[in-house]
């Protein structure tokens, strides 16, 4: 569906006020193969010989401070709160090893990333290894420090995890991405780094031969370098298969994506008429793939959109037409009661064989969630990849507000 003349230009007024904000347009999940290479191929011992620039002694302070390889790393700043800790600093953990993560608890990528992250927590906690949160919110809703610990609750992080709601540890790294990980050796340098999913085998490799400055004799090289998450066999097998890519539902990113000249996850030109006023939308009939559609009232705002009426049936809904494995949606309410959303695809309720974790079923077989928490909701799981299959998400309460859309495709997990 083309967007019309008169749309664009009114758009283009929405971007020239935005204009700034498109330069905090980052990326939740982005994968980079960086320059320096420490790919593990098995689970041996590593050659430190091989490995020197790991373990080479520098001089600390003719150093650029960064989070480029061979930088100093910099000094937390801009933290807001600490949790499961008090206040740290770099200076006070040289002599460790130090692995930061920089992660948001509503970013599916980073939430696939946390079991590794475990895992190397228990390994070698006890052998020198720091491990430090940097939370970083994509979200308004992601600077409260209750639902940051509630979402640690969740997903069991016990390591010390540091808000960074103003983002000034993420600059300093001149970080882009959401996760990224550097690994800092004794002396709080730069020596590994990596972003977004996978690589775990060499970023434990990288951890491994940093450790070895504590004993040759603490690294327990009998545990099996970690194995990255395999993508469905069913997806494998498919013609032309293909992935529907993370959507968002806000202004901000929409009109950031016109401003690049690409085609917005919404095309529907209602969405751009008011920017103050709750504006009425109609789904068409025919559905394009990967975008998102909206029926009904709704208030567009900068980071999502909250549904602005209360009807006395589910007429208003959000649908795409996606293509993947499983289905998850970042929701919250913008009042404080419960919103239940109602979950069909392809005109079915959910069952058994398709229902994401957090999804009900009744005994009448409806298929419906309880936003009760901004959070990301597991809504799909076919149990395997499927292709140009229509979700609708119907509400009929005002205050539903719904983020952002994402995708999967592999053989466990969101």
């Amino acid at each position: 569906m083309a967007i019309s003349i008169e749309i664009q230009w009114r758009i283009l007024v929405c971007i020239v006020i935005l204009l700034p904000l498109t330069f905090l347009t980052i990326n939740c999940g982005f994968q980079n193969k960086d320059a320096t290479d420490y790919r593990a191929t098995d689970n041996t011992k590593p050659d430190l010989t091989a490995d020197k620039a790991l373990t080479d002694v520098i001089e600390i302070g003719h150093m650029t401070v960064g989070g480029d390889i061979g930088d100093l790393a910099p000094e937390f700043s801009g933290i807001t709160n600490w949790i499961n800790s008090s206040p740290l600093t770099l200076q006070e953990l040289r002599g460790n090893v130090v692995l930061i993560d920089i992660w948001t608890y509503t970013c599916v990528n980073c939430i696939r990333t946390i079991p590794y992250i475990k895992e190397w927590y228990s390994r070698y906690q006890d052998q020198g290894l720091v491990i430090i949160g940097i939370h970083a919110p994509e979200f308004e809703f992601e600077k409260l420090t209750a639902n940051v610990e509630r979402s640690m609750i969740d997903l069991d992080i016990s390591w010390p995890v540091a808000q960074d709601n103003n983002m000034k540890t993420w600059d300093s790294y001149g970080n882009m991405y959401w996760p990224a990980k550097y690994v800092l050796d004794k002396n709080g340098v730069v020596k590994y780094r990596h972003f977004g999913e996978g690589s775990y085998a060499e970023t434990e490799n990288a951890i491994r031969i940093l450790l070895e400055d504590y004993g040759p004799n603490k690294i327990d090289y009998d545990n099996p370098l970690p194995v990255d998450q395999k993508v469905d066999l069913s997806f494998k097998q498919s013609v032309l298969p293909k992935v529907t890519p993370e959507l968002y539902f806000g202004r901000r990113r929409n009109a950031g994506i016109l401003l690049s000249g690409g085609t917005p996850y919404i095309v529907q030109e209602e969405y751009y008429l008011d920017q103050e006023q709750p504006v009425v939308l109609i789904v068409p009939d025919v559905l394009s793939s990967d975008k998102i559609y909206l029926n009904g009232e709704w208030q567009i705002e900068e980071e999502n959109v909250t549904h602005s009426r209360d009807s006395t049936d589910s007429s208003d809904f959000v649908a795409i037409k996606y293509s993947s494995k499983t289905v998850n949606v970042v929701m919250s309410s913008s009042t404080p009661t419960l919103q239940k959303i109602w979950v069909t695809v392809n005109g079915d309720w959910l069952t058994d064989q398709n229902k994401g974790d957090d999804v009900l079923l009744e005994s009448t077989g409806e298929s419906y969630l309880w936003i009760d928490k901004p959070q990301m909701y597991k809504v799909i799981n076919h149990g395997k990849y499927k292709k140009d299959m229509t979700l609708n998400l119907a509400t009929d309460s005002m205050g539903s507000q719904f983020y952002a859309f994402t995708f999967g495709v592999y053989e466990e997990g969101p």
